[in-house]
């Protein structure tokens, strides 16, 4: 079971899968659910709205918060005094389905491998100007708003223009990489899991 910000992702062979499916097998719990939907109801309300005895709306009813798809969100009393329960759908978006590569654990294990790429491509931006020698290659320089190319003029180790290019590729070539090693596993875990 994946439980995220209000969506419930279940396997068929869960036991709260196993749950819901019980308690929904029933047209009139079908029915019942279809009355919370205008809001949250008392037993007797759905009692009294879909014309059947108590004891069977609340035999439903107590299945369904067993389930998880109803929830107590008040009491309050009738003109008797009694106490009464009030239900309510609970917020939520349950999705029974066999699962499949789960996208967001791909993402998260490869996360950490695309912050190293990132790691890699500053350290490389850093060094490259101190490997690369001074009037080796043309060297791009802003003086006075523009960009003048004089190897001459150059201070030593300024970033040349092969330097930016460099760090460019290497990164675009990693996320590349990253991304085609990212989309086989999930095709093969979509294959092995189908």
């Amino acid at each position: 079971m994946t439980e995220t910000e209000g969506v419930i992702l279940l396997d068929p062979g869960d036991e709260k899968a196993q749950r819901i499916g019980r308690a929904i097998a029933s047209p009139l719990a079908g029915e019942i659910l279809q009355k919370f939907a205008a809001g949250p109801r008392t037993l007797s309300k759905i009692s009294e709205d879909l014309q059947v005895p108590i004891n069977t709306a609340k035999y439903h009813v107590e299945n369904l918060l067993e389930a998880g798809l109803l929830e107590v969100v008040d009491t309050k009393y009738s003109e008797k005094g009694r106490e009464m329960k009030l239900y309510a759908l609970r917020n939520q978006v349950v999705i029974v389905a066999p699962k499949r590569a789960d996208v967001r654990a791909l993402l998260t294990r490869y996360a950490s491998i695309f912050g190293i790429v990132v790691l890699a491509t500053a350290i490389l931006a850093i060094l490259q100007p101190l490997l690369v020698m001074p009037g080796e290659r043309d060297v791009l320089l802003e003086k006075g708003g523009e960009f003048i190319v004089s190897a001459t003029q150059a201070p030593p180790f300024a970033p040349t223009l092969y330097t930016m290019e460099t760090v460019l590729a290497f990164f675009i070539g990693a996320l590349l990489v990253l991304l085609l090693v990212l989309v086989l596993e999930a095709r093969r875990r979509g294959c092995r899991e189908g």
